[in-house]
């Protein structure tokens, strides 16, 4: 008993300290006192008692004897047969805690990771020369054909592993290539070939009179081949299924198409 009686002093001061009721802390504690412990390891009975409604309140030192309140005032509700079926009993007082400093400061919700949204789109690297050409679509389709891809990753001007096409502002001509570096090393690999009046498709294509290798609209399709091989098949594929007219090899199945008809 005088561990019991030392631990319910050193409970009261604790309440009594944030602001509780001295009053309301003692009746609190004398009930408490008054329940046999062997009880207390005994199954509870959780069912609520009756059907009193519970006033939540947040609470605060400022918040008055609403109890004493509710019973004084209870009789106004008994005098509608509307709200005498709802407030038949006084109503419960019950008390959520306030906010403190702590749930102000540091938000309780860990957020969620945001998503990326699926499509080719610029890097916004402040010194990157090719964000003004790439394109943020979530779809590519043939210029030449009625054939478009869906594009299911995230890819940017530094992506690597890809296959993407280059498509000329001028004449609406498309280019599909594919490269292991990342896509702003292999750009300015054409960009170079270009200037240098260099004899790969490309390069032919945009020293052609009135055409510009700046005048290009750029797009990432695809990314995250397993091999060379892999990433070589696919583009062979694309290029058919594009029709991309700068290649000047149409891809293995047009090949074989070519054959077999």
């Amino acid at each position: 008993d005088d561990v019991l009686n030392k631990n319910l002093a050193e409970l009261e001061q604790t309440f009594v300290n944030r602001n509780f009721p001295p009053s309301l802390v003692r009746d609190a504690l004398s009930k408490a006192r008054q329940t046999d412990r062997r009880n207390l390891f005994g199954k509870r009975n959780d069912e609520p008692k009756g059907d009193r409604v519970n006033l939540v309140l947040t609470f605060g030192a400022g918040a008055g004897n609403i109890n004493s309140i509710l019973h004084r005032h209870h009789s106004i509700l008994l005098q509608s047969e509307r709200t005498r079926q709802i407030f038949a009993e006084k109503p419960r007082v019950t008390y959520r805690r306030a906010r403190n400093l702590q749930d102000r400061l540091v938000n309780s919700k860990v957020p969620k990771p945001l998503t990326p949204t699926a499509g080719c789109h610029p890097c916004n690297g402040k010194r990157c020369q090719i964000c003004k050409s790439m394109q943020s679509t979530a779809a590519v389709k043939s210029t030449n054909s009625d054939f478009s891809l869906k594009i299911n990753g995230d890819f940017d001007c530094n992506s690597s592993n890809i296959i993407y096409i280059i498509q000329c502002t001028t004449c609406s001509a498309q280019y599909v290539g594919q490269s292991k570096n990342s896509f702003r090393i292999r750009f300015n690999n054409h960009r170079s070939d270009v200037s240098k009046k260099g004899s790969l498709p490309v390069s032919r294509h945009f020293s052609r009179p009135g055409h510009s290798i700046n005048n290009v609209a750029l797009f990432i399709l695809e990314s995250n081949f397993t091999s060379d091989r892999c990433r070589e098949q696919r583009e062979s594929y694309l290029i058919y299924k594009f029709q991309s007219l700068i290649n000047e090899d149409k891809g293995v199945l047009s090949t074989v198409r070519s054959i077999s008809g």
